[in-house]
């Protein structure tokens, strides 16, 4: 097994974990904090949506064997930027000091990234 390999599958477990944790709490929430049933249903489907683009690495890493070295050292910014930003949503007393760090920071490394690796060639 070699090196980049490792970063790779490290990249991909942990960061895939964080962000089915994000995805777990952010369907949670819709279902138990919201409180009004009318909400839900829209709440649940941006929960959704937002676990789909933080997931988007760990299926792009997942399906490319071989990433490079390159992709691989950076691919570990991935659970590192996942798992900051769901813990700064946990500690953080106000909304959108909460969420401006994920949609500014997270989600379009994980959109960038998981593309990058998707698109790279062989």
């Amino acid at each position: 097994m070699t090196n980049t390999n490792i970063w790779r599958k490290i990249s991909m477990v942990l960061g895939g974990i964080a962000a089915a944790f994000f995805t777990g709490f952010s369907v949670y929430h819709a279902f138990v904090i919201t409180g009004e049933l009318a909400s839900v249903p829209r709440d649940l489907m941006m929960s959704v949506l937002v676990g789909i683009i933080l997931l988007l690495p760990a299926f792009a890493l997942y399906s490319k064997k071989n990433t490079g070295i390159i992709l691989s050292k950076i691919g570990i910014l991935y659970p590192i930027l996942v798992a900051g930003g769901f813990i700064n949503i946990l500690r953080s007393e106000d909304a959108l000091a909460a969420g401006m760090p994920m949609v500014l920071l997270v989600m379009p490394f994980c959109i960038v990234y998981g593309l990058v690796v998707l698109v790279k060639k062989n």
